[in-house]
């Protein structure tokens, strides 16, 4: 699903890659093309149990980061595959979701 942003809001970030560990995922990704003209604050990351979401968009996300690339999720479940999704914000809102990626810790 393709949600729709704000203008001036962050174009999707990039190339986002998960991998597995024991009982986590690390969340690495590079930055949008574009913040359009108004620098990015912090990153929101969303998870979700099943391949294309529902992925919390506007209200709720597993956690949001600073301006940073890369992200630890611990805690998981060893053998379940979790879905991820990253976007970008600036100070006027929220950008586009980047891809869909998924793993499965072991």
């Amino acid at each position: 699903m393709v949600y729709p942003r704000s203008p001036g809001t962050p174009t999707a970030p990039q190339n986002l890659v998960a991998t597995e560990g024991d009982g986590q995922v690390t969340l690495t990704w590079q930055p949008p093309t574009s913040d359009n003209g108004s620098a990015i604050t912090n990153y929101r990351i969303t998870r979700s149990a099943m391949s294309g979401g529902p992925f919390p968009f506007l209200n709720s996300s597993i956690v949001e980061i600073g301006n940073v690339l890369t992200y630890t999720d611990t805690g998981l479940t060893n053998g379940t595959t979790y879905f991820y999704t990253v976007s970008a914000r600036n100070g006027r809102g929220t950008g586009l979701l980047s891809d869909e990626v998924s793993a499965t810790p072991e």
